[in-house]
């Protein structure tokens, strides 16, 4: 009696933490630099995988806090991603590779939208980061599962 109560508590704090969450990503992806809109100019793109990667890790020494976050700052805000539909499609049902290409499809959604209103710039790589990060999280929360679950 009291595990199923604790469950479903655990499911209400999770998805309110996901709600967060999704808010918080669609205010970073969207909504924090609205200066970037480029509604008149030329769309702003890269779809040359590792390209802005590389001169991220070129510039690293000149501009090392827009390189890192850049470089890292991708992939950390899909780590909580991968992580939270881990714990909702239940670690010892779901595939990390089914999370990561979920991870990837949402991804590459945010860069079309990213594209066709002109917000941001649409980039592979952070398709490719994002995706990356939603692995990570996928995995530390698969891993953290069983590690509990053998205890």
């Amino acid at each position: 009696m009291k595990s199923g109560r604790y469950d479903k508590i655990k499911k209400v704090i999770g998805a309110v933490l996901f709600i967060i969450y999704l808010i918080f990503m669609i205010y970073v992806m969207f909504l924090m630099d609205w200066r970037s809109r480029n509604l008149a100019g030329p769309l702003k793109y890269n779809a040359v995988p590792f390209h802005e990667i590389k001169r991220y890790l070129h510039l690293l020494k000149v501009y090392p806090y827009i390189s890192l976050m850049n470089l890292f700052g991708n992939v950390l805000i899909f780590i909580p991603f991968g992580a939270l539909v881990t714990f909702f499609k239940r670690a010892e049902r779901v595939a990390v590779l089914r999370v990561t290409l979920l991870a990837f499809t949402v991804s590459c959604s945010i860069e079309l939208i990213q594209l066709f209103t002109r917000v941001g710039s649409c980039d592979v790589d952070d398709v490719i980061l994002n995706t990356l990060g939603g692995f990570i999280g996928s995995l530390i929360y698969y891993i953290h599962y069983h590690w509990r679950k053998s205890r």
